[in-house]
């Protein structure tokens, strides 16, 4: 029997080669919409907020920064631009009063109240900025009193943690709340570690003055000249005692004198012009006259135990006995002399710490000093300013009521007052500090100075500037 080939059928075929064809392009098609919406399909939605499915949410785009993205970084921290940021109804027209909202910690979307489906939005969002600047300040307080900090960030930060790096005897701090409490006296210095929402650590640092500054007072004096001249007083008698070797064999005594005298620059009378002729006393007794108006010095015991005498027309010397091998001797008639001090020309000014360093109107060795009166130079505050690759340190100057070129030592610190480095000793008000490579802070105290002689035991510290390389 025969057999025909029957025509094969292709409906079949067509029709799976179509539902392949439409599956192909629709899977190109959700391809192409989900670069677009894959990112805010993937932000959870706040429960109690959104009344439909995020897929009735259409974001028309995502903007990072002015540009537009496919997709936030999961990586990176953002912030939703709520004044660019719409949200549209079907036909195009914007809504109103819409409360957009975005957590960068969960990384979840939310818009209030959400009620209008088909609703589409363009989003805006910017980078979370790191913190570039960052000051920590405080009120000075007393013993057992509280000060809060006063910390000023630019931009949002993640954590922060306080400590004393510096004077932890003066004050004490709350790690998390910053709160300072006051132990003693003095400047303790309190650090601020922050760490923003890029994950930077910046350092903020500040002094907290415990009690009142104690002020360095500078005591300043006029230095004078002197004016040094003999003054004769009322005619007297002495007794000299000599050493005469042994009383047996002691047969005369040889007494000199002096024709002229001259005064040492610390007022000591010198006697020269020495004169011995005929001045021999024999036999251990006896009186000699003495020539008029000449000069003896006297000793007594001690070499350091001595006067100088004049003599007038009758005076005369007597010598009449021994004590042990010293030969006692005896001046009559002559007039103690002695040097009279005075002020003379000004020579200089000179300043101290202490009030009691020079006489308030009188001599100390060569010179004579008038008191003048005390002032503070110290500083009454010192601000920091970033400028370029430095610091500019500016030193509020006291008042200067006694003259004189005042300098101040500028000193630096970048580990929170640990360690100190002196940077320069000038008159200057203002000088400018290279900042260290990896500083993160740098607090600078300063110190006031004078050519007289005064130097300050004051610090006074600036508050902190953070130093972002």
């Amino acid at each position: 029997m025969p057999f025909e080939t029957v025509k094969q059928s292709h409906l079949k075929r067509n029709i799976i080669i179509g539902v392949v064809v439409v599956a192909i392009i629709a899977a190109c098609v959700l391809t192409f919409t989900r670069a677009k919406y894959r990112t805010a399909q993937s932000m959870p939605l706040i429960n109690g907020t959104v009344n439909y499915s995020l897929a009735d949410l259409n974001i028309v785009a995502i903007y990072v920064d002015g540009e537009e993205v496919e997709a936030l970084d999961e990586s990176e921290t953002y912030t939703l631009d709520t004044t660019q940021s719409i949200c549209t109804y079907k036909d195009g027209t914007t809504i109103e009063n819409l409360t957009l909202n975005y957590d960068s910690d969960t990384k979840a979307f939310s818009i209030t109240p959400f009620t209008t489906k088909g609703t589409k939005c363009t989003l805006y969002f910017n980078s979370a900025p790191g913190i570039t600047t960052a000051s920590l300040a405080y009120n000075a307080t007393t013993v057992n009193n509280t000060s809060n900090p006063n910390l000023t960030v630019d931009a949002e930060y993640e954590s922060i943690t306080y400590s004393i790096t510096s004077g932890s005897s003066y004050a004490s701090v709350n790690e998390e709340t910053g709160v300072v409490t006051g132990i003693a006296n003095g400047t303790a210095i309190v650090q601020a570690s922050i760490t923003d929402k890029k994950g930077n650590n910046i350092i903020a640092t500040s002094p907290v003055q415990i009690g009142n500054v104690s002020n360095t007072n500078r005591y300043v004096w006029g230095r004078y000249s002197t004016l040094q001249e003999i003054e004769q007083g009322e005619k007297t008698s002495v007794t000299q005692y000599q050493n005469a070797g042994n009383a047996e064999t002691v047969s005369s005594v040889e007494v000199s004198y002096y024709t002229n005298y001259s005064i040492s620059s610390s007022g000591e009378i010198s006697l020269y012009g020495l004169q011995s002729e005929n001045m021999i006393i024999d036999n251990k007794s006896g009186t000699l006259v003495l020539p008029a108006n000449s000069y003896m010095r006297v000793k007594g015991f001690s070499d350091t135990d001595y006067g100088v005498y004049k003599t007038d027309e009758n005076s005369y010397v007597s010598a009449y006995g021994f004590v042990g091998n010293m030969l006692w001797l005896s001046l009559y008639d002559v007039y103690p002399l002695s040097v009279m001090i005075s002020k003379g020309s000004l020579n200089g000014t000179i300043s101290s710490i202490s009030s009691s360093t020079y006489p308030t109107d009188g001599t100390s060795g060569s010179y004579w000093y008038t008191y003048q009166g005390s002032d503070v130079i110290d500083p009454n505050g010192v601000t920091l300013s970033l400028s370029g690759s430095n610091v500019a340190a500016t030193v509020n100057a006291h008042s200067n009521s006694y003259g004189g070129t005042i300098s101040y030592q500028y000193e630096y610190s970048t580990d929170g007052g640990s360690s100190w480095t002196t940077a320069a000793t000038t008159s200057n008000t203002t000088y400018n500090i290279s900042i260290p490579s990896n500083a993160k802070s740098i607090i600078v105290r300063v110190k006031a100075q004078d050519n007289y002689g005064f130097t300050s035991n004051t610090y006074i510290y600036s508050n902190g500037i953070s130093i972002i390389q």
